[in-house]
């Protein structure tokens, strides 16, 4: 299995790929196989290529929303390093992930991820789960699969759960407006980097109208 560093829609990279290995700027490939992306995503927030980005200020503003004592979903653990740091901070974190790599490093810090594919919708045996976090996963997803994910996760939440996810900022704002709308999701808050979008959303009831 490979992590690609373009969106298979537009071409847009995912900017988690472009790392910082031992303080120095590096560009990867295209294509990186998982067990070296694991080797050289940095652990925490404090490495170089985060500097000035917000992504644990967005983190923390989502939190916050969430409120302590509420279990946060996440889909696309990766390596575990967002999940740790919600964890840290006194949430419950289930991890989820659809690639056997990630899967097996974080057994071995002795984290329980599930397997489960968020673009499959095999996630609906969960239900009304206080909140959602998905990051630097939609980069990869084509904008159908995108579609489908929004559609899981919202059939996961409880109404007025918040959801948490980035998107490259090559997106235009106009694609997140529509997909979140789309998807039944109502903005809270987008928050704009060198990097990403982060974005703070909430679950909202879908009305049908119906024809007399």
């Amino acid at each position: 299995m490979y992590i690609s560093g373009y969106n298979n829609l537009r071409n847009r990279r995912t900017l988690d790929v472009w790392l910082t290995i031992e303080g120095e700027s590096a560009t990867p490939p295209n294509f990186m196989k998982i067990p070296d992306y694991i080797k050289n995503l940095p652990k925490g927030y404090d490495a170089p290529i985060y500097k000035g980005l917000k992504l644990k200020s967005s983190i923390d503003r989502f939190l916050k929303l969430v409120g302590k004592g509420n279990v946060i979903i996440e889909f696309g653990s990766g390596t575990g390093r967002d999940a740790d740091y919600m964890e840290s901070k006194g949430y419950k974190v289930v991890r989820t992930d659809s690639e056997k790599e990630f899967i097996g490093f974080q057994a071995e810090k002795g984290k329980k991820v599930l397997k489960l594919n968020l673009k499959n919708g095999n996630t609906l045996s969960f239900k009304d789960m206080n909140a959602a976090f998905v990051s630097c996963v939609f980069g990869l997803f084509s904008w159908s699969d995108i579609q489908k994910s929004f559609n899981t996760i919202f059939q996961i939440l409880r109404h007025n759960a918040f959801f948490y996810f980035n998107v490259p900022c090559e997106w235009a704002e106009s694609d997140i407006i529509i997909i979140c709308k789309s998807g039944g999701f109502k903005i809270n808050k987008i928050i704009k980097d060198a990097v990403w979008y982060h974005v703070i959303c909430q679950r909202k009831l879908l009305f049908i109208k119906h024809k007399a």
